[in-house]
């Protein structure tokens, strides 16, 4: 009979996934400064009113040709405002809007190796309506159809409505919460091991829709995503959570770097 060698492999333990974390982390912020992109700059200015200790990411980061040389958006403390900048506004089709004004989120490790995001969600006008119906087949509530079409949260074990947000004693694994007004989702999950380790999908999708050939009725596609990781630790040490944002975006890049509208 002929012998076959058996190799066990195991998953290294929670501390020591998050240790390997944060030396990455430590690793990206050396490369770029709080709140920031590699390049430096918080994005381009002409749409950014929020208060100085916010940390704003307009897509910036994406204004690559190649998604693998993109650098991420990497905050630390406090809020990130995720939002379009104005060129980028401005490149959506034509007679077309998206549903999202703005995103802010909000980052928690616990000891565990869970993390909870927060993410509180300014729409546009009739944004919100476009979201509760939900896509071309759309759930059993306004919540769940919030979860799907801005978090592509349909392979999630859980979602459930809420009337608030809940607290840390409330939570649970592998669910995400959403509150009856729409205006706030709580995702809970482990938490992301490398920036590339995406906690969470988070989709502008448009409110009207741009003629595409491609799109059947009841489509609801999304002009840009901010792909969000959530690490324990941060630029100070071992406590709090770190932000982790890498973008893609449907407007076309010009050669000099400018965004133009998309060509569906």
């Amino acid at each position: 009979m002929k012998s076959t060698d058996r190799t066990t492999t195991t998953s290294p333990p929670k501390s020591a996934r998050a240790v390997a974390a944060l030396a990455g982390l430590a690793l990206l912020l050396s490369g770029c400064g709080e709140g920031e992109t590699a390049s430096g700059a918080n994005g381009s200015g002409d749409r950014v009113e929020q208060a100085a200790d916010q940390n704003v990411c307009q897509f910036d980061q994406a204004r690559v040709d190649d998604s693998d040389d993109q650098q991420p958006f990497v905050s630390s403390e406090g809020e990130v405002v995720v939002q379009l900048s104005g060129e980028l506004a401005a490149a959506i089709p034509e007679d077309s809007a998206v549903a999202i004004d703005e995103l802010v989120l909000t980052a928690t490790a616990f000891s565990t190796g869970i993390c909870r995001l927060e993410v509180e969600i300014v729409y546009t006008d009739g944004g919100m309506e476009v979201v509760a119906a939900g896509a071309v087949s759309p759930r059993d509530s306004a919540e769940e159809n919030a979860a799907v079409v801005l978090l592509n949260a349909g392979t999630r074990a859980d979602i459930e409505a809420v009337a608030e947000v809940p607290s840390d004693d409330e939570v649970e694994k592998d669910v995400t919460y959403v509150t009856n007004d729409l205006s706030h989702i709580t995702v809970v999950d482990e938490c992301s091991d490398a920036a590339d380790d995406d906690f969470a999908s988070l989709k502008f999708p448009y409110s009207v829709q741009p003629e595409r050939p491609d799109a059947m009725e009841g489509d609801i596609h999304e002009f840009a995503t901010a792909e969000v990781a959530v690490i324990p630790g941060s630029q100070g040490g071992s406590d709090g959570a770190s932000i982790i944002i890498t973008g893609d975006t449907d407007a076309e890049l010009t050669a000099t770097g400018q965004w133009a509208p998309p060509e569906y």
